[in-house]
């Protein structure tokens, strides 16, 4: 029997939860993670689940509610290295963090071990790891222990709703095929193809950048540094079939705000 730590993530810290997803880390705040510190022991029957998308609006709900909603995706590993003390930022917003409110409780599990879920009834999933992530979304993401989980009955439940295993790189849709694709298709290949790259974009994400295209081909995506504005126009149209000779990146100004500087600007070197 395993032991799993249980964790919710709101929408807020959706860029951290791609960066740990993508780098094979997760902490905690020390203040919040003392509990669990106190219970954990690691052993090579250790795992994770981290649940996101409560489809219920906001999860600070009675766990009635709760369970008659779903979670657009679930991620679940095994976890490599049990939970350590690390003040170094590893996230971008720690950066602003006094060293106290940093995530310094943290472990790690390998990113070509994890599964991920799509849209998984909370109903069909144990009572005690649905209840957790209810109590994980109430407490700002604080972690939870669940103990004497049988991990093989838990991934048979799951397996009905999986959406990517890493795999090896597929080849892109060759461009007279994306004629006989609907929409769906599309989507769902293209997050096929970025995850088998090792990105970790959000089926949602794709979704909306594919339908924002198809209504005006004209997108702007806003965001921090690292979160991957530049690489999923990128590897979207590599997906879709469109060589590199297709494929312009234009820089602009940091402050653009206008139509003005649409064409781009002289870089440093004078090379463009």
């Amino acid at each position: 029997m395993a032991k799993i730590i249980v964790i919710y993530v709101g929408q807020t810290s959706a860029n951290n939860l791609t960066h740990g997803i993508q780098n094979g880390i997760w902490g905690f705040k020390k203040s919040v993670a003392q509990d669990l510190i106190e219970i954990f022991v690691y052993d090579d029957e250790s795992y994770f689940i981290i649940g996101s998308g409560f489809t219920g609006g906001s999860p600070r709900v009675l766990q009635d509610e709760w369970n008659v909603n779903n979670l657009t995706k679930i991620y679940f590993g095994k976890i490599s290295e049990g939970i350590y003390q690390d003040n170094t930022p590893e996230w971008s917003d720690e950066k602003l963090l006094e060293e106290s409110e940093r995530y310094s409780s943290r472990f790690r599990f390998s990113p070509n071990s994890l599964s991920i879920y799509h849209l998984v009834p909370l109903n069909k999933i144990p009572a005690e790891i649905s209840e957790k992530l209810r109590l994980s979304a109430i407490a700002q993401s604080r972690g939870y222990l669940v103990s004497n989980i049988n991990i093989e009955n838990l991934k048979h439940v799951l397996a009905e709703f999986i959406t990517n295993i890493p795999q090896p790189t597929k080849n892109p849709i060759a461009k007279n095929e994306t004629k006989k694709m609907n929409p769906k298709e599309i989507i769902e290949y293209t997050h096929q193809y970025l995850g088998s790259l090792g990105f970790q974009y959000q089926y949602e994400e794709i979704a909306n950048f594919y339908l924002a295209l198809k209504a005006k081909p004209f997108v702007i995506l806003a965001g921090i540094s690292g979160t991957g504005k530049t690489q999923l126009p990128r590897k979207f149209a590599e997906a879709i079939g469109m060589s590199k000779e297709q494929v312009i990146q234009v820089p602009v100004r940091p402050d653009w705000t206008d139509g003005s500087d649409l064409l781009g600007y002289t870089s440093l070197d004078g090379s463009v």
